[in-house]
């Protein structure tokens, strides 16, 4: 074969390699992007960042790389790098309600609620039935204290999905926001009727019976969070609060002490053991020396910044007999009160000038 057949035939094989190079690029990165997936489905989001940025090397226009990535980086917590790739995909592809929705959801978790409601409202605008975009919604104006708002975008999810429980229990929460607290059991009730273990409808519902004074349907609800969830702190802590109110103090002591092993950091529990030993009128209970240590541990965890944990510490002081300490905290607890509750703070303050400790 002549030197001017191979020169032909050469650059006939370097035309189609050409042409051939940009499908390839496709390929790969096609299959860096599906074995993101599969390491962000395994949970692995670093390797799958890295794969999704070789994909998008390769094809820097591929808007479902970008959204990938974005998750990726949203659940490893780094917001900021989420809303960047959401950006992308957004300006690649402006219509697509996922993003939107997504994108909302890292504001949301930025607390910038404003953003994250127009993000939201932006992937409802384009799917009227995006059932997760008005619960997410619903979450940001509750977020920003406008419960009424929330019930709306709730119920509108609950109408998309009847079957929503989280949605029931939201709705339930920000009924009980408002005090309707009938409508607030009712949607913790349906929440639990989907769903027989949700441990934080029980304990919500719980709360509600609480604030309608029904004492016993209370505890038997965070009984029941308990059983759903042995860790729930909360649960315990609040279950003490009731026992203690029926007088029931081993019982409150043993859940208020529960829940602090539980969780070292529920300051709500240190002050409510606090309050028992140094204010309990069955003389039994009263321990003034560990209500000291308590109340301590309550206003260290709060930066001295909570009136009635200050209370608490006031209290413990004047149960052992310090009242020089027990005037100097409650003086610190008045000043921290709201106006309306200044009165009581008085009261106490000039109890401990007469040298006397406070009783229930």
């Amino acid at each position: 074969m002549k030197i001017s057949h191979w020169i032909a035939i050469c650059c006939c094989l370097c035309g189609l390699f050409l042409t051939a190079a940009p499908v390839f690029a496709q390929l790969d990165a096609t299959a860096y992007f599906n074995r993101g997936l599969s390491w962000q489905n395994k949970g692995d989001h670093n390797k799958a960042i890295d794969d999704y940025t070789e994909a998008l090397k390769l094809d820097p226009n591929d808007a479902a790389a970008y959204f990938n990535r974005g998750r990726a980086w949203q659940n490893k917590g780094e917001h900021d790098n989420a809303i960047a790739d959401y950006d992308a995909a957004i300006r690649l592809y402006p219509n697509d309600a996922a993003v939107y929705n997504r994108r909302g959801s890292a504001w949301h978790y930025k607390e910038q609620y404003d953003k994250a409601i127009v993000d939201y409202s932006k992937a409802i605008e384009l799917d009227p039935n995006f059932t997760w975009a008005y619960y997410n919604r619903g979450l940001a104006w509750q977020n920003k204290g406008e419960d009424a708002r929330a019930i709306d975008d709730y119920s509108q999810a609950i109408s998309l999905d009847p079957r929503f429980g989280w949605a029931y229990h939201s709705r339930g929460v920000a009924q009980q926001n408002l005090a309707q607290f009938d409508k607030a059991i009712a949607d913790y009730t349906q929440a639990i009727g989907l769903d027989n273990k949700f441990g934080s409808a029980y304990h919500n519902r719980g709360l509600a019976w609480q604030n309608k004074g029904d004492l016993d349907k209370a505890i038997a609800d965070y009984s029941s969070a308990i059983a759903s969830d042995p860790r729930s702190a909360r649960a315990f802590n609040n279950r003490g609060i009731i026992w203690k109110s029926k007088g029931e103090y081993d019982k409150a002591i043993a859940d208020y002490t529960q829940a602090i092993r539980l969780d070292p950091r529920l300051a709500s529990s240190y002050n409510s053991l606090a309050w028992l030993y140094s204010t309990c009128s069955n003389d039994r209970y009263r321990d003034g020396r560990q209500a000291v240590n308590l109340a301590t541990k309550a206003c260290e965890l709060t930066q001295n910044r909570n009136a009635d944990y200050l209370g608490t510490l006031a209290a413990a002081y004047a149960e052992t007999g310090d009242f020089a300490n027990a005037l100097r905290i409650q003086t610190r607890a008045r000043d921290l009160a709201p106006q309306h509750r200044k009165a009581d703070f008085q009261a106490n303050y000039d109890l401990y000038r007469s040298r006397r400790p406070f009783r229930e």
